[in-house]
């Protein structure tokens, strides 16, 4: 029973990535609707924004490490889906931060012309 652990705290911590990750998208969805509407490319970036996605690349990569030592435990007893479903919770929470980056400020306004 305690080989299991490893693999339900994986697992959910593969969950609180991708929803870590898609809170981070929306705090950077807020701010591009905000930045349009006061037409102010240089509103910042809150920091949640880049808190909440690095969390939820580290929430991953730990996912990941707890299936994978998990998968070399047992003998084709556990499902691989679990990890490739915790490496595409890594690849999605990259992906975030590597938006939320991109919505770094400008140094132009959006409403000029």
């Amino acid at each position: 029973m305690t080989t299991t652990r490893p693999a339900i705290a994986g697992g959910l911590l593969a969950v609180a990535g991708a929803v870590l990750a898609f809170l981070a998208t929306q705090v950077s969805t807020d701010l591009t609707h905000q930045r349009s509407s006061t037409c102010n490319g240089l509103l910042p970036m809150p920091t949640s924004a880049y808190v909440l996605g690095w969390t939820g690349v580290a929430a991953g990569v730990i996912a990941v490490v707890l299936l994978v030592s998990r998968l070399r435990q047992s003998r084709g007893g556990w499902p691989v889906w679990v990890l490739v479903l915790a490496v595409l919770v890594v690849l999605f929470a990259g992906f975030v931060v590597y938006t939320v980056y991109g919505d770094a400020p400008t140094t132009r306004f959006q409403c000029s012309g």
